[in-house]
């Protein structure tokens, strides 16, 4: 899918699921402010989180930060960014509008009116994104 990204043909949402456990909207917010340092970073924080799902569920504040500063945010920023009321109300609007659209699960691919649920091979992608792209 990244080529079809990188030259700006489809734009990826990732909405996040804060109702996972008592944990996952700090690490959704923590996320989130990974990536406000370094898009790359993102994903690479959001692959990790995943693999450590079951640290987030007694995970602190400063296993968010000491995990973010590990893949590169600076501290003091990150820091900032996580305790900032504004980014929690962004994630909430986030989550809500996942809610709003029908998203309970994951993965969740919306591509045009076409809506796949769960893994789905890259094929499947080309062929809806391609029918979609045709002038």
């Amino acid at each position: 899918m990244a080529n079809y990204v990188l030259d700006g043909r489809v734009k990826v949402v990732f909405w996040p699921i804060t109702a996972i456990s008592a944990n996952s909207k700090n690490a959704a917010v923590a996320n989130y402010c990974v990536g406000q340092q370094d898009v790359e970073a993102y994903w690479r924080y959001h692959d990790y989180l995943f693999a450590e799902q079951s640290s987030i569920y007694r995970a602190d504040e400063a296993y968010f930060t000491e995990t973010a500063v590990r893949f590169g945010a600076d501290r003091d920023a990150f820091t900032t960014c996580y305790k900032d009321t504004a980014v929690r109300s962004l994630i909430d609007e986030l989550d809500n509008g996942r809610i709003q659209r029908g998203v309970r699960g994951r993965p969740v691919f919306d591509i045009g009116e076409q809506r796949l649920i769960g893994n789905q091979p890259y094929s499947t992608f080309t062929r809806l994104l391609d029918a979609l792209l045709q002038p």
